[in-house]
């Protein structure tokens, strides 16, 4: 008797189980084809490996974890050389082993090097800080101060960073995103989310390239 029920509750289970994988597939799936086709749309390189792309994806200094690159895209958006790309940190935490988390990253590259900068949620200052060095600074803007900092040993040049219109972009996004300046590269970072679509991706583009022409005063870069 205990047999049969146990086989009675087993079977809506594994077919509950087999409708989630086979409906995460779907999805997954769709992503990269409307990637793909968003990004030939336009014009752009699509790739399966990230890694490929020139100028080459770059590495950060807080990146300490191990970083593999998945699909991504890469063009010209008025003028200006970007790439997109969906990423994994690999975990190097001995209490989480294998543990593997998401996230998106766009990049751009500056006309010339400048101090590093860095525009982190409030969430990873601290630790940013421990990596890299530099002072915490705040903007005096009360919203954009709950949910941001700016990590730099050039607090001037943080503030041109973080200018309004970076501070809106930033602001407008629930899932907030990180920003590094770092040598001439600047780089938008979001967490624990992949690039849904090309309009998704292009969302961290737009802030890199806020940034940049915040610093130089350029409409384009290179």
């Amino acid at each position: 008797m205990g047999t049969w029920i146990t086989l009675l509750l087993a079977v809506p289970f594994v077919g509950w189980l087999a409708a989630v994988v086979v409906g995460t597939q779907r999805r997954e799936r769709r992503r990269l084809e409307a990637l793909e086709s968003g990004a030939r749309a336009h014009g752009w390189t699509y790739t399966a490996h990230a890694s490929e792309i020139r100028p080459r994806p770059p590495k950060l200094r807080e990146w300490h974890r191990r970083i593999r690159f998945l699909e991504g895209f890469a063009g010209r958006q008025d003028g200006q050389e970007f790439a997109v790309a969906h990423i994994v940190h690999e975990s190097t935490d001995p209490e989480s082993p294998g543990r593997r988390t998401h996230a998106t990253i766009c990049w751009i590259r500056m006309p010339f090097p400048l101090n590093e900068v860095r525009i982190v949620p409030v969430e990873l200052a601290e630790e940013r800080r421990r990596l890299v060095g530099g002072e915490l600074h705040s903007t005096g803007e009360p919203d954009f101060d709950a949910r941001y900092r700016i990590l730099t040993g050039d607090e001037l040049l943080g503030r041109m960073a973080a200018g309004p219109v970076v501070r809106s972009l930033l602001l407008a996004h629930q899932r907030p995103w990180s920003v590094t300046l770092q040598g001439v590269t600047l780089v938008a970072e979001r967490a624990d989310r992949v690039p849904r679509n090309v309009e998704d991706g292009m969302n961290g583009v737009a802030i890199a390239m806020a940034v940049a022409r915040a610093l130089t005063g350029r409409g384009r870069l290179r």
